[in-house]
């Protein structure tokens, strides 16, 4: 009896996967789809090589480690000739998995091979914080139904509406709507016009977006309209990589609209004891999203809370961070500000905890006069009419400074 269990406990997570590819293999559309997902990592890829990320992950230059793996540069382990071969194989591996899924003999192939590139992903991302950028935690969110849970078109389409929600509750402020963000306009819109098409895109993400699950077909495709409209104009704001990214997550309507008989409305989500990993992700996401809502101060400002939520294009910050090296006659202050086109990252508290570290770690390693440094930061929105104090820390190296994720942050200065 008790090896009897032991083999059907060690069997439970072959079944697992056994019953998600078969639930990929005899669905086209969802093998379609696990083609649009695997351009997901071909496009992430292909960024990656034309912005010319090696020299973040290349092995020498400093990196900047996320809170939680401050140890990052450890893991740089390779020439910047290296790290652009490895970023071309990730390509060309993500190009594999896109043609493997278009054959349902090879769906397991794909199935794992879309497995590894996220894998592969995840430990890229941990490498450098500057990949920190809603491009990738949209690719995470949409590849777990496909990849882990039952009824995967259901729970694919029931969660998508919310990553629009989310992010437009992020365009609730004034930045956004007065259209401060986009100096020199937004095609085709200048003045007025532009600041109603900034209130358009609140409306569209908050409400209109439901209209994905409409009864009426025809109001169904007005919005995948609207939502495809909209990410051709980002396109004027943040390049080719988001738009192409979010026409392939939302290819799963027009596919599945136009290969099945019955859509799925509102009526299909209804409570169902089938579909409770569904309403669990959801759940998930949006536990992700409050404690950005629950941080005190302008979590635009201090980044609190947004760790693991939405990152939309929602401020443009200004900022300044410096650090006074201690021990030098007279002290020395040094710009820590690092060059990234995201400026609501580059004007990160996260950013400057890392880079602060590496300068106690490197300066204390050289064994010079350095005793310790101030690290300092000063920020604002485009709104604001002067800068606030987001970090006045004295002594930095000698205080055990950590990063909460979830909750406030004592050295952060909320204003």
């Amino acid at each position: 009896m008790p090896r009897n269990w032991l083999v059907n406990f060690l069997t439970l997570p072959v079944d697992y996967f056994r019953r998600q590819v078969e639930e990929i293999q005899r669905d086209r559309v969802l093998r379609w789809y696990g083609s649009c997902l695997a351009f997901l990592y071909v496009i992430a890829a292909t960024f990656w090589l034309t912005s010319d990320v090696a020299k973040w992950l290349q092995r020498g230059p400093e990196a900047i480690c996320w809170p939680m793996f401050p140890h990052c540069q450890q893991w740089h382990l390779l020439g910047y000739g290296g790290v652009r071969a490895a970023l071309w194989g990730f390509l060309l591996l993500g190009v594999t998995v896109m043609a493997l899924f278009l054959n349902s003999k090879w769906t397991r192939a794909a199935y794992w091979g879309l497995f590894t590139l996220n894998l592969i992903k995840i430990f890229i991302w941990g490498l450098d914080y500057r990949f920190h950028q809603n491009h990738h935690l949209m690719t995470f969110w949409v590849t777990l139904p496909f990849l882990f849970l039952p009824c995967k078109k259901k729970a694919l389409q029931f969660l998508i509406p919310f990553l629009y929600f989310w992010a437009g509750t992020l365009k609730l402020n004034e930045d956004w709507l007065s259209g401060i963000l986009f100096d020199h306009g937004l095609w085709p819109f200048t003045g007025v016009g532009l600041r109603w098409a900034c209130g358009y895109a609140v409306v569209l993400e908050l409400f209109l977006v439901w209209g994905l699950w409409a009864q009426n077909r025809i109001l169904a495709w007005v919005t995948l309209a609207q939502l495809f409209l909209f990410h051709v104009e980002s396109y004027f704001i943040v390049g080719y990589f988001y738009p192409l990214l979010m026409f392939a997550i939302l290819a799963i309507y027009p596919l599945d609209w136009l290969a099945e008989k019955k859509r799925l409305t509102f009526r299909s989500f209804a409570p169902h004891r089938n579909f409770i990993a569904g309403y669990g992700l959801v759940f998930v996401f949006t536990l992700v999203q409050i404690p950005m809502k629950l941080m005190p101060g302008d979590t635009g400002l201090t980044g609190e809370g947004r760790l693991w939520a939405v990152s939309m294009f929602d401020s443009r910050p200004v900022c300044s961070a410096t650090a006074t090296l201690k021990g030098e006659k007279p002290p020395r202050e040094l710009s820590l500000v690092v060059s990234h086109p995201n400026s609501r990252l580059i004007c990160d508290p996260v950013v400057y905890l890392s880079r602060a570290r590496h300068l106690c770690h490197t300066k204390r390693a050289l064994k010079s006069t350095f005793k310790d440094l101030d690290l300092a930061m000063v920020s604002r929105r485009p709104t604001d009419s002067h800068l606030h104090r987001i970090i006045a820390i004295s002594d930095f190296c000698s205080k055990p400074i950590q990063y909460s994720i979830f909750t406030p942050n004592d050295w952060i200065l909320k204003n």
